[in-house]
């Protein structure tokens, strides 16, 4: 499935439409139109480039969320906010539970795909 319709999630994501730009996907009860992140960041399908992801959402501005994609290969980074107008809808509520996934897919492509996760940090306001 393509990861710019699923729902309750936040996270970075490369759309099978386009091999050369991340894209943060997002949505609540319903998904978001993905927010292109742009070229300048690298491809996402490279296999030589670390990454670093930032999602964070302050207990203390409702349904807000700031997300960071940092490249340490070439130290591009893009950051931004997304501001709902209709909490729950636009983001995941805040009372819903959001866990951590990561995946790697090749949607019809008879080839192999590769994800290392080098290190996960969470933390809760809570």
């Amino acid at each position: 499935a393509e990861p710019s319709t699923y729902l309750n999630c936040a996270g970075f994501a490369q759309l099978s439409t386009d091999l050369t730009q991340w894209y943060f996907v997002y949505g609540g009860s319903a998904a978001q139109t993905p927010i292109a992140l742009g070229t300048g960041l690298g491809t996402p399908n490279s296999n030589s480039t670390l990454w670093e992801a930032v999602i964070y959402s302050p207990s203390t501005e409702r349904e807000n969320v700031y997300y960071q994609l940092f490249n340490h290969t070439t130290d591009a980074k893009v950051s931004g906010k997304v501001s709902p107008t209709t909490f729950g809808t636009q983001t995941p509520a805040n009372t819903t539970g959001l866990t951590i996934q990561t995946f790697r897919i090749n949607n019809t492509t008879a080839a192999s795909a590769g994800l290392d996760v080098a290190d996960i940090y969470l933390e809760s306001d809570d």
